[in-house]
């Protein structure tokens, strides 16, 4: 890898960690050079990080020319433009839904900017997901493309026919994409929940004005831990949705652990997710639910599942080795030797997850 390809890299690493109390990366010591910066704002664009850039940089966290700054700012605008419309077209999809009696949970992006961080702006993402009971597979989409909504190529992700589908992708006209969950998605093992406890407990947001519905905090971490362990590249602000959950408190660990149990591949997840969130941000905050991480023993089911995952492979992988060896050379022992105290054979159960901004 050419030497400005992984300063950039680093570099984008430390802002998707700004703000992290406990975080040992650090920034640039200068303003990037303008063949990084270039590589570095596309990466940022990329991983959806522009309001962390910004902040970071407004905060003086991050060096950066005033030039570059504009750019941040126009990049952050954009993605608050898109996700502006991105907020229109929830409104509309789960209003169709409410008038149509369908039961329904919003997911991922929209519902963790507006319940985990402390500025929803700073929370971009590029799509909607809206999770519904499986009893109306074939309605909800029906319903929404009776609203104008046309199904996409890869309109059944998972599975033949539709009682086998884990969901729908549809677009609007102007290109914006819903996506509906019809079961927990990525569980590889195909082993789904109970609607009545995805959909017994929730936790309420307002967007325009209007209240709508998410998951109970421990199912949503759970979708966090799964955003943070699939594909070929997960995105950064996936692991920050991770450390925004464990590290602000907002779950408590044995109930996660509860709910991860009753699928085949949930605890891996939640136990994977930690702990790339844990070394590629180089965390020192040493909390019950990144111990039990760490010491988690994966059975070889599992060992399959993390192979279907396929892990943070390129550029967070990438970047792991390196981060790691300025970790051992920046803090010594105190990141890793409190966690090697707790470390113990088989798998424990965390008392308490309450983490500590």
């Amino acid at each position: 890898m050419s030497g400005p390809m992984l300063v950039a890299q680093e570099a984008v690493i430390a802002v998707a960690a700004h703000g992290l109390v406990g975080s040992c990366l650090r920034a640039p010591d200068e303003a990037l050079r303008h063949r990084v910066w270039d590589r570095f704002l596309a990466t940022v664009a990329t991983h959806r990080l522009p309001g962390h850039l910004v902040d970071a940089i407004a905060a003086g966290a991050f060096p950066a020319t005033p030039d570059q700054f504009d750019q941040a700012v126009e990049l952050h605008t954009c993605a608050l433009a898109h996700t502006v419309r991105l907020e229109r077209l929830l409104l509309r999809v789960t209003a169709c839904l409410d008038d149509a009696g369908i039961d329904h949970r919003v997911l991922k992006g929209p519902a963790l900017a507006h319940t985990t961080y402390a500025d929803a702006s700073v929370r971009v993402y590029g799509d909607v997901d809206v999770l519904i009971p499986s009893d109306h597979v074939d309605r909800a989409p029906a319903l929404l493309e009776s609203q104008g909504f046309r199904p996409t190529p890869r309109l059944r992700w998972v599975g033949v026919g539709s009682r086998h589908a884990q969901g729908v992708a549809l677009r609007w006209a102007d290109e914006l994409e819903v996506d509906l969950h019809f079961r927990r998605a990525h569980d590889v093992f195909g082993r789904s929940v109970d609607d009545d406890r995805l959909f017994g407990d929730e936790t309420e947001f307002t967007v325009g004005g209007r209240v709508l519905r998410t998951l109970a905090p421990e199912q949503s971490f759970l979708y966090a831990c799964y955003d943070a362990t699939i594909g070929a590249q997960p995105r950064l602000s996936a692991l920050r949705d991770v450390a925004e959950l464990v590290l602000g408190g907002s779950v408590d660990g044995d109930l996660v652990l509860a709910a991860a149990s009753l699928s085949r591949s949930g605890e891996v997840a939640v136990a994977k997710a930690v702990r790339t969130t844990w070394e590629c941000f180089a965390l020192a905050d040493i909390v019950p639910l990144s111990v039990w991480a760490l010491r988690y023993q994966p059975d070889r089911y599992e060992r399959r599942a993390l192979h279907g995952f396929r892990g943070a492979v390129g550029l967070t992988a990438r970047a792991l080795d390196r981060l790691r060896a300025v970790r051992r050379r920046t803090l010594g022992t105190p990141f890793l030797r409190p966690l090697q105290d707790h470390v113990g054979s088989g798998r424990g159960r965390p008392s308490t997850h309450r983490g500590r901004r």
